[in-house]
């Protein structure tokens, strides 16, 4: 039981942590959209009547004041890339009664982590963007069954889903191993992530995939209740708001429930992903 809550307190750091980051940027955009629909007349059933697409669109086309609020939103974007550690280390961490001291004493590894799983992806899954982006659309251009070109649609957008999910899996491997093992280098820690998931590789689609599955199912459902509700009363909005934040807190449960995964496999299996990493 005090592992369930340690780990509930891990997801709460996380969640606030994530909060933080999020408002500046999250008032910016509401500070924008109550200068074209608050100060009108007809601001209230204009904004009412804006489908979350055309309402993106509608913010993408005030250049001007999206100029405006560039210096802010880069400097939001750089301090969350400098708190993506740490956040990592409350997933990671959240089972330590040290949750915060022991999410510190392992910003450093995770940092430097941080670019070189994230060019690993970016080389990888570039590639295989535009080759299925090539395939899927010069390819079936001569193709007249609509039931195939679909087919081959869902087929290439699970591939390179299969192969994102085996991407991060490696990263969280990696993570884990920095974590669990104290191994200050990245490009080992990267190492043992890698040869723990060629150990595995099923096992860790399988992990994986479970959780992204997880994700999107939570992050559909509550996008489609909050579509539904109305947006008149303050009332109303109290019970969106809630209901965001709500969600947002069950992806950090996710979150630390995937990094405690990844830090037990790490853990349970320290000598076999050695061995085979240092005979690499």
């Amino acid at each position: 039981m005090s592992g369930v809550r340690a780990r509930w307190r891990g997801a709460l750091a996380t969640w606030a942590l994530t909060a933080a980051l999020a408002a500046g940027p999250a008032l910016s955009l509401a500070a924008l959209l109550h200068r074209f629909f608050g100060a009108r007349a007809a601001g209230e059933a204009m904004a009412s009547q804006l489908a979350p697409l055309p309402a993106v669109d509608f913010i993408l086309n005030q250049q001007a004041e999206l100029m405006a609020l560039g210096p802010g939103l880069l400097a939001a974007l750089g301090l969350w890339l400098l708190a993506t550690p740490l956040i990592q280390g409350l997933a990671l961490n959240a089972a330590r009664r040290d949750l915060l001291a022991a999410a510190g004493r392992a910003y450093g590894r995770l940092l430097r982590l941080l670019p070189l799983t994230t060019l690993i992806i970016v080389a990888v899954m570039a590639p295989v963007a535009l080759g299925l982006g090539w395939a899927l659309g010069r390819g079936l251009e001569g193709e007249t069954s609509e039931v195939k070109v679909l087919a081959f649609r869902v087929a290439g957008a699970a591939s390179a889903g299969a192969v994102l999910a085996l991407l991060t899996g490696v990263a969280g491997l990696a993570r884990a191993a920095a974590v669990a093992r104290d191994e200050p280098r990245a490009a080992r820690a990267l190492g043992q992530g890698v040869m723990a998931a060629l150990a595995r590789p099923g096992r860790l689609w399988a992990l994986t995939g479970l959780y992204a599955v997880a994700a999107i199912a939570l992050t559909v459902g509550a996008s489609l209740l909050d579509a539904a509700l109305p947006r008149g009363g303050v009332g109303l909005l109290i019970a969106g708001v809630a209901l965001q934040q709500g969600t947002a807190l069950l992806r950090a449960v996710l979150r630390v429930s995937l990094a405690g995964a990844y830090l037990q496999w790490m853990t349970v299996e320290p000598a076999s992903v050695v061995s085979r990493g240092d005979g690499a």
